[in-house]
This record gives C-alpha cells, sequence and structure tokens, in this order.
C-alpha cells in the first residue's frame, strides 16, 4: 500500500502475516492510498477495496473495474468523511478470485479525534 507513492505497507503470501497500523488525520485531507494486489501476477476482476469500522459494518466501498492496472487509488479525504465518528478501522480488499476479502491494514484516527475535542 502506498500513500502519496511512498510505501507504508507491503505484504507477500510467501512471508509472514505483518499487518501494520496507519495513522490518518485531517492533514491527509489531499493524500492519496494506492492498493495493489496480485492474484499470481494476474489482475483481479470485480475487485473492491472497502473500509470497516470495527464492528465489520461496512462504511464505504471503493469499486474498480477490470482493466489490467493494478492500482486501486482511494482518496484519503473520503476514508476521513467515511469514517468520521471511528477512532479505528480496517481496509479490506475483495475480488472475485477472492470474495471473502483480505484484511490489508488497520487505519488509526485517534490524532483526528483528539484534535476535535
Amino acid at each position: 500500500m502506498l500513500l502519496n507513492g511512498r510505501v507504508v505497507a507491503e505484504q507477500y503470501l510467501t512471508r509472514p502475516v505483518a499487518l501494520k497500523t496507519l495513522s490518518l488525520n485531517s492533514s491527509n485531507q489531499n493524500d492519496q492510498l494506492s492498493f495493489y494486489y496480485s492474484h499470481c501476477g494476474r489482475t483481479g476482476s470485480n475487485r473492491s477495496i472497502t473500509l470497516k469500522n470495527v464492528s465489520g459494518k461496512v462504511l464505504k466501498e471503493w469499486k474498480f473495474d477490470n482493466t489490467n492496472s493494478q492500482e486501486m487509488q482511494v482518496p484519503v479525504k473520503e476514508v476521513l468523511q467515511a469514517s468520521s465518528k471511528n477512532s479505528t478501522a480496517t481496509i479490506y480488499y475483495s475480488s472475485k478470485e477472492l470474495p471473502a476479502g483480505r484484511m490489508l491494514i488497520t487505519l488509526d484516527f485517534s490524532a483526528m479525534a483528539l484534535a476535535k475535542h
């Protein structure tokens, strides 16, 4: 996963799972998250990135067309708006090839919540 072109999380099937937490706040308002997910070198079909709260409720879903581009971009502004009442949320990837989905990263908004009070 990239934030404005900078790698913030990377995971491979052949390596132990090392899920990370990314802190986001209003200073990230104009940033872009970019996700890449490969199915053995192939781009999945009917792909989506889903933002869920800690209870598993879907806060927002972004769908991506069936192109050969593996990149899926999500504006941080939309993530912040969708999760405005949550201190944490998780990002999931799913596709036709992986319908159950896979958690990619946890997002921490606690710095944003503290700033509002």
